[in-house]
C-alpha cells in the first residue's frame, strides 16, 4: 500500500532568477532585493502556474482552471482558492509592480499549488490529540467546557479515519489531564491537535488551523510562544498543505467563519517530528457559535469535513510526480 519514499527538494538562488525543480512551466521566476529580502513579481508567478493575472488597484488576482490566487498590497492575509492564508510578510511594491517574500512563495503557495511535489511519507498511523483535559478544562463556554467538546469530536474523527484503514491512537480516551511534552510522546504519522477558542469579544467567531512556523518566517498576529532559536517542526511543506486541506474541506462541510490558516511554534507541534496541525473548531465565547459546537449534527459534518482534507492530503503524498 505505502509507495517508494519521494522527495523533490525545492531549491531557490539567494539572488536573481530562480527556478523550481520540477516545476508547472518553465517561466523564470525572478527575485528582486529590497530591504534585505529577496521579493518574487507576482506576475511571475502567476506565469509560473499557467495563470491569467489581473491587477486593480491593490489587488492582484490571478485564475486558472483550478486555480484561483487573490493577494492585497500591504496585507499578509490572501487567499488560494478561496481560503484565507497567512502570509509572513506583507505584499509589497518594487518596480511598480506587487510582490510576495520569496518565502511565503516558497513555503506557503507552492506547497498547496503543487501539492503532487510534497514530500512522500508512510501514513498509516494518526495521533488525535483532544487537547486540555481533567484539571485543565481549556476555554470555558456558558454551556461547556473545550475539554468535553474536543473530546467527543475526537471521537468522531477516530471512527471516521479508522473506516479508511487507518490505525488512530488517541492522546486522551477520557477526561484525564495530559501535559504539552506527554502528548509528544504519542508516535504516528500524522498529527491532529483539536481544541477551541475564546474571546474577550463576544462577537468573535470562526474555524482555523495552525502549523508550526518554520524558520525564518512570522508567527500569525502574536510572537511565537517558543524562541525562534527553537527549529521546529521540520515537514513544513507537508504541514502547510495538511491545514490547507483540512480548511477547504471543512468550510465546504459547515460553512463557518474562514479565519484561516495560521502559523506559531506551539510547543505540542514543535516537538512532533511527523507532519502536525492545531485545529480550533469554534469560539466557545461566541453564544451562537457554542450553540453549533455542542449540536452532534453540526459536529459529525464538521468531522466530516476533516476526515476529507486529511483524506485528500493522502492522495496528495501518494501521488505520482508531474513530468515537466
Amino acid at each position: 500500500m505505502l509507495k517508494t519514499l519521494f522527495c523533490i527538494i525545492l531549491f531557490f538562488s539567494l539572488i536573481g532568477e530562480f527556478q523550481l525543480q520540477a516545476q508547472e512551466s518553465a517561466y523564470p521566476l525572478r527575485t528582486v532585493k529590497q530591504s534585505g529580502r529577496s521579493w518574487v513579481y507576482l506576475r511571475d508567478i502567476a506565469a509560473y502556474y499557467g495563470m491569467k493575472p489581473s491587477v486593480k488597484g491593490k489587488v492582484f488576482t490571478a485564475s486558472a482552471k483550478d486555480k484561483k490566487l487573490k493577494i492585497t498590497q500591504n496585507l499578509r492575509k490572501f487567499y488560494i482558492n478561496d481560503v484565507v492564508v497567512d502570509l509572513s510578510f506583507a505584499c509589497s511594491k518594487v518596480n511598480g509592480q506587487l510582490v510576495i517574500a520569496k518565502e511565503d512563495f516558497q513555503l506557503t503557495i507552492d506547497p498547496i499549488f503543487r501539492s503532487w511535489a510534497l514530500p512522500k511519507h508512510r501514513l498509516k498511523t494518526i495521533v488525535i490529540d483532544p487537547g486540555h483535559g481533567g484539571k485543565d478544562s481549556g476555554a470555558r463556554g456558558s454551556k461547556v467546557y473545550e475539554k468535553d467538546v474536543v473530546l467527543k469530536a475526537g471521537r468522531m474523527l477516530k471512527t471516521r479515519l479508522e473506516k479508511y484503514g487507518f490505525n488512530v491512537i488517541m492522546t486522551r480516551n477520557s477526561d484525564h489531564y495530559l501535559t504539552l511534552t506527554k502528548r509528544g510522546d504519542f508516535k504516528g504519522d500524522l498529527f491532529i491537535s483539536l481544541h477551541c477558542n475564546s474571546a474577550t469579544a463576544k462577537s468573535a467567531k470562526g474555524f482555523e488551523i495552525w502549523y508550526c512556523t518554520p524558520k525564518g518566517m512570522k508567527a500569525f498576529g502574536k510572537h511565537d510562544v517558543l524562541s525562534r532559536s527553537v527549529a521546529g517542526n521540520h515537514m513544513n511543506p507537508n504541514n502547510v498543505n495538511l491545514a490547507y486541506e483540512i480548511q477547504k474541506y471543512v468550510i465546504r462541510a459547515v460553512n463557518p467563519v474562514d479565519r484561516g490558516i495560521k502559523r506559531n511554534r506551539w510547543k505540542v507541534l514543535a516537538q512532533y517530528s511527523q507532519p502536525a496541525v492545531l485545529i480550533e473548531f469554534g469560539f466557545l465565547s461566541n453564544a451562537q457559535e457554542q450553540d453549533k459546537l455542542i449540536n452532534s449534527a453540526y459536529m459529525n459534518r464538521m468531522m466530516d469535513g476533516v476526515r476529507n482534507g486529511i483524506l485528500s492530503y493522502y492522495n496528495s503524498i501518494h501521488s505520482k510526480p508531474k513530468s515537466n
